[in-house]
């Protein structure tokens, strides 16, 4: 989890700690907070794919510490990746989403926190993502070496001769 600066798990993998990095930042300049990881968690198990639901109910509790602490504490049926599976949660801006609905469709652009931002949708047809310069994390060992194009142009055909072609 790129936006934590440390984790905590005991040995039996019951509950695990993020301790957020302060510089933690979304595409808008917002901090990343305990609230938007708690809202992220809550959001993705109620409404979050099939697979997100199912993982994230195996959460007994979850607590706010202060405001870069969040720890969850795993309920019954729990495994060795469950705490895997929640530090590779997308964490989504509370802020932003205060107002909207998560499970319907929407062509507003959403404030993220990785690398790139959408610049464009075509929907059916094109998605362009723009390199974030303000992005957060962009010196940290992790993201040495990576993320080097300014601009991505991701095609969709429909029609499979057209996409062989």
């Amino acid at each position: 989890p790129s936006i934590a600066q440390r984790v905590t798990v005991p040995d039996d993998r019951s509950s695990i700690t993020f301790h957020l990095d302060p510089r933690a930042k979304f595409s808008d300049g917002t901090p990343i907070t305990a609230d938007d990881v708690i809202f992220s968690f809550e959001t993705l198990r109620d409404s979050g794919r099939p697979n997100m639901r199912r993982v994230y109910q195996l959460v007994k509790n979850v607590e706010r510490r202060d405001t870069h602490t969040v720890h969850f504490e795993l309920g019954d049926g729990y495994d060795r990746e469950t705490i895997m599976i929640l530090g590779i949660m997308p964490v989504l801006s509370k802020a932003w989403w205060s107002g909207r609905t998560f499970d319907s469709a929407s062509l507003d652009i959403p404030v993220v926190s990785g690398p790139y931002t959408i610049a464009n949708v075509d929907p059916g047809r094109k998605i362009v993502y723009q390199r974030n310069p303000a992005y957060w994390a962009a010196d940290l060992v992790a993201n040495r070496g990576h993320y080097n194009f300014d601009t991505l142009v991701f095609d969709y055909f429909r029609d499979d001769t057209v996409a062989f072609e």
